[in-house]
């Protein structure tokens, strides 16, 4: 392979991720994009502003199909967000998206 073939294969490869990249990537970006602002509107918040006390509340990240309960302990910002689910606990990183206060 030379250089003229090299540069032609580069060029190649650029067009197809630029292609892939606006037509499907930005598709679900926006699917991504409404579904969160459906989530805020509806009292969801980024997680950032989480209690940092250890009360327990929702979290939500693109890696769970639904919600579930977690606790921030620690000082922010180098305490770690802690998963509830199914009788069990694991750190959650990297830490949830968006939370919500659990209603008592």
């Amino acid at each position: 392979m030379d250089w003229t073939d090299l540069r032609q294969h580069w060029e190649e490869s650029d067009r197809k991720e630029k292609s892939d990249r606006e037509s499907e990537g930005n598709e679900i970006m926006k699917e991504i994009h409404r579904a969160t602002t459906i989530l805020r509107n509806s009292g969801w918040r980024d997680a950032c502003y989480c209690p940092k006390d250890g009360t327990m509340f929702w979290a939500w990240s693109p890696t769970m199909s639904m919600p579930y309960r977690c606790n921030y302990q620690g000082d922010w910002p180098n305490g770690k967000w802690w998963a509830y689910m199914s009788g069990d606990i694991w750190p959650d990183n990297p830490g949830p998206v968006l939370f919500k206060e659990i209603e008592k």
